[in-house]
């Protein structure tokens, strides 16, 4: 059985509180833009955590990690719906040749 599990997106509120908790860091100079990549980005909060971890010994990092993270993942977010598009039209075509095949019978 196929079984798929829903996981929340990490809000910007919830990226501050991962933040204080894994890095001890309520402010940033960088909060600011990764907060906006948070925004735009469909991560989990699981997914910051573990980028988090990566940075612990030095917040700095840990931000600018987040930041490429966070970039990378809006890329590949971006390119899977421009391919989920792609295949809808093309599924359109398709139905549409069948239905003129039928037509013709």
């Amino acid at each position: 059985m196929d079984v798929h599990v829903h996981m929340s997106s990490c809000t910007p509120c919830r990226f501050k509180l991962l933040t204080a908790n894994y890095l001890g860091v309520k402010d940033h100079i960088l909060s600011r833009e990764t907060e906006d990549l948070v925004r735009a980005a469909e991560i989990t909060p699981v997914e910051v955590a573990e980028q988090l971890l990566k940075g612990r010994d030095e917040p700095n990092h840990a931000f600018r990690d987040m930041i490429e993270f966070l970039k990378a993942k809006n890329k590949e977010n971006e390119e899977l719906k421009a391919k989920k598009i792609q295949e809808e039209l093309e599924e359109k075509k398709r139905r549409k040749i069948r239905k003129g095949k039928k037509r013709k019978k």
